[in-house]
């Protein structure tokens, strides 16, 4: 099985997040994967997880 990871800038060109400040916000207050470190400023998330959560997400077509 092959696990794709996502970068920061990944999740930006994706448009999931637009800055790491709300991506550490997401992370520390709406329960955004914590991925793991590659080094010590360095940081990647499974794809999958990324995934599972955006989809607990309310979207704006939902009326959020």
């Amino acid at each position: 099985m092959h696990i794709r990871y996502l970068r920061f800038e990944d999740l930006r060109d994706a448009g999931i997040v637009r800055n790491r400040p709300t991506l550490y916000r997401w992370m520390n207050e709406l329960g955004f994967p914590r991925g793991i470190l590659l080094g010590p400023n360095s940081r990647a998330w499974p794809e999958e997880e990324v995934l599972k959560w955006l989809s607990t997400r309310p979207s704006w077509e939902d009326g959020a």
